[in-house]
């Protein structure tokens, strides 16, 4: 388990209630907004380019909630990459 800075850009989404999160990595996933909860909607995906090949992502589950000043981010995702598919479960705190 490791530790690094991330950056995550957040703005209204396209439907009402939902907002569209931008990654470091390029990626925007969409996600339902309840009250201070945030939910990642199903089937969102991104392909990401990293060290000159692609990465297919897949959402399984991923939540955003906001409380005390900070944000606090937990899911996991599928990485497929050259035919072979992973997990990668994330959790993380992130503060203005």
């Amino acid at each position: 388990m490791g530790t690094r800075n991330d950056t995550l850009v957040i703005s209204l989404g396209a439907g009402a209630g939902t907002i569209a999160v931008l990654t470091e990595n390029g990626c925007t996933f969409n996600y339902a907004v309840s009250g201070y909860t945030a939910t990642a909607l199903s089937n969102e995906g991104c392909v990401e380019t990293k060290e000159a090949s692609t990465e297919d992502l897949a959402v399984v589950s991923r939540t955003l909630s906001v409380g005390g000043g900070t944000l606090t981010e937990s899911g996991s995702t599928t990485i497929t990459k050259s035919g072979v598919t992973c997990s990668d479960t994330e959790s993380g705190t992130y503060t203005q």
